[in-house]
């Protein structure tokens, strides 16, 4: 099987960010900056005979921050972070962003290949 799941691996990579990193969602009241990651798909590999040892997750990754520069400078240290994954695969799929009275979010739906 896989050394490290999906999970920790992105958990790892976003952690050398430096941001607030949270699974599912944040502490009541916290405050800006902060990260944010979800399970948004778990499935399993399959090969003719077997399954594959090859672990995929797809997350959905929200960005929370006050500035709009500081939500873009945000999202390219996360890019970095999860690109760094030695231990696996990243694609990521897309990204959106809004604004709102508390704040401007990025949401970022990426996948990690373990093995």
């Amino acid at each position: 099987m896989a050394t490290q799941s999906p999970e920790k691996l992105l958990y790892s990579a976003l952690e050398t960010t430096g941001y607030k990193v949270y699974p599912q969602y944040a502490p009541q009241n916290e405050k800006n900056p902060m990260v944010i990651y979800n399970v948004s798909a778990d499935t399993v590999e399959y090969g003719l005979k077997d399954v594959v040892d090859v672990k995929n997750v797809r997350f959905s990754v929200s960005i929370y921050a006050d500035g709009y520069d500081e939500i873009k400078t945000m999202k390219e240290n996360i890019y970095t972070a999860v690109y760094g994954i030695t231990d696996g695969e990243v694609i990521i799929y897309s990204s959106s962003d809004s604004a709102d009275a508390d704040g401007r979010r990025i949401i970022i739906d990426l996948k990690i290949w373990a093995y």
